[in-house]
């Protein structure tokens, strides 16, 4: 959507949780996918990227998302619960120029 408001309008399409009864029905909503190239956007890619082949870019990694709770645009809550996540989780920052 905000392609379309730079001037930029392309079909969508994205999928629901759930089947839906009314409307189009189904799991997928929008633009029907057959026959078009298509950009996944997941917050969680998973193995289908090697079965199926499909190339797989990071629009944003874990130190963009480090460097973005640094820079203090977040509550303290959150930066602490992000500092908590890498400590729990074993994750640590990449190393300076990264």
């Amino acid at each position: 959507m905000s392609l379309a408001r730079s001037g930029l309008n392309l079909p969508f399409a994205f999928n629901s949780k759930e089947d839906k009864e009314h409307g189009e029905g189904g799991r997928i909503i929008g633009t029907p996918l057959k026959n078009h190239r298509v950009l996944i956007v997941d917050d969680v890619i998973t193995s289908g990227t090697r079965k199926y082949n499909i190339p797989v870019v990071a629009l944003a990694t874990l130190d963009d998302l480090s460097d973005y709770v640094k820079s203090g645009n977040l509550p303290e809550e959150q930066q602490e619960a992000f500092r908590s996540y890498r400590t729990r989780y074993g994750v640590r920052p990449a190393a300076a120029g990264h």
